[in-house]
């Protein structure tokens, strides 16, 4: 995105199941109505069992050109607003369980991680109790994980009563062992169910335990902006009558953030490209400054003969170290990106699509020749294009439906 408007573009590609098939053939970008906004999805193509493509065709028909709302996030709003209104039309309450069941499925593989059926009932007991303790510790730290209207665990347990406890027979008995008999349940069973009632409830805001993450962008213009803007979000269902949703983020073009470049869904090649680098190799060099780093010191530790050596102030200093490491790569490659940046200020429309044609050709060139073949293929096919602005409206450059 600049100034002078928007350039969206979404290769086909599609998995089905666990990437046992791959067709380039899934539409992924829609226009809404006859209006300057268009939807990207990515993720899943399914939302609670419908496809993505019937929510999205069937919104954009009730939009038509009558219904206008002064920016993008009141559309991205309103589109969570249409499928609660129509949840009885979709299906939505008959496949609820479907999606909480997934959830819970979530927080036992978390749970019961490296617990065999073998095991003493004293070191299960060790292993979930640390294992809960760590799924704590991860949600007081990362508070940006937050979902809207998350789910309860009160309204599960009086909606559906037997749940947890038919998710726990159905995966225990999968997880230990197939032929494990776990019926009727031990004591120690009872009490992981209660442990993953209790931990639901304290987890349950944290966006990465829900299951089937769709992600949505909604793009172009509000009636009230004369620069474009953006709304992305992950959906996970209609929950309880409510949407439960995670905000990515909110951007909007204007003076002082005059363009912007967002890769959605696999984004490590093309983040290679606009950053110069991408989590994967940010996680590999962190670990190993840090490996090496504790090295050194262990080895400078070993040498040191006095009583008066303060540990605490030495690992008080180490921690701090391993900290600093996490804005490195961030700082660093927020310089390299300002340089690209640049260049899309003042890009053209029409260049502005080409370039975003370019980087899905380069992400997919990279996902063809991959040799992990839970990924190879998974991105290709035809690529569709489109170019939105304020006065010309949603323009097709490529539509290959």
């Amino acid at each position: 995105m600049n100034k002078s408007g928007v350039a969206v573009a979404a290769d086909s590609a599609v998995t089905i199941g666990s990437r046992s098939a791959i067709f380039n053939t899934a539409q992924k970008l829609f226009q809404v109505g006859q209006l300057p906004v268009s939807i990207v999805n990515y993720g899943s193509g399914l939302m609670m069992k419908v496809p993505v493509d019937v929510l999205y065709k069937e919104f954009s028909h009730h939009v038509g050109n009558k219904i206008v709302k002064n920016t993008i996030e009141e559309y991205g709003r309103y589109f969570l607003d249409y499928l609660t209104s129509e949840r009885q039309y979709f299906n939505f309450p008959k496949n609820e369980i479907i999606t909480i069941k997934g959830w819970i499925n979530n927080l036992l593989k978390a749970l019961l991680k490296n617990i065999t059926a073998q095991q003493k009932s004293e070191e299960k007991d060790a292993h979930v109790e640390e294992n809960f303790q760590t799924l704590l510790n991860q949600c007081k730290g990362e508070s940006r994980t937050d979902v809207e209207n998350p789910l309860s665990v009160h309204y599960i347990q009086k909606q559906y009563p037997d749940s947890f406890h038919d998710v726990y027979i159905e995966y225990a008995s999968y997880y230990f062992d197939r032929n494990f008999k776990i019926n009727p349940l031990s004591d120690w069973d009872k009490k992981v169910i209660e442990k993953l009632i209790d931990i639901g409830g304290k987890i349950a805001r944290r966006y990465y335990y829900y299951p089937q993450k769709t992600g949505i962008c909604f793009v172009g213009y509000g009636e009230k902006q004369i620069y474009p803007s953006l709304f992305h979000f992950r959906f996970f269902g209609i929950l309880q009558d409510r949407p439960v949703y995670f905000i990515e983020q909110t951007i909007t073009i204007q003076d002082n953030r005059d363009s912007c470049l967002l890769p959605l869904a696999q984004t490590d090649i093309i983040d290679l490209i606009v950053d110069g680098t991408n989590d994967e190799i940010q996680s590999y060099y962190f670990d190993m400054y840090k490996n090496q780093y504790a090295k050194f010191l262990q080895q400078q530790l070993s040498e040191v003969k006095t009583d008066a050596f303060d540990f605490q102030t030495f690992k008080k200093a180490f921690e701090e170290f391993t900290d600093s490491l996490e804005y490195v790569f961030p700082e660093k490659s927020k310089i390299f990106t300002q340089k690209l940046l640049a260049t899309v200020r003042h890009l053209p429309i029409p260049d502005l699509g080409l370039l975003a044609e370019d980087l899905i050709h380069i992400q997919s060139i990279r996902r063809k020749y991959e040799s992990d073949e839970d990924w190879n293929g998974t991105v290709g096919g035809p690529t569709d294009v489109a170019l939105i602005t304020k006065v010309g409206g949603f323009v097709w450059v490529k539509n290959s439906k």
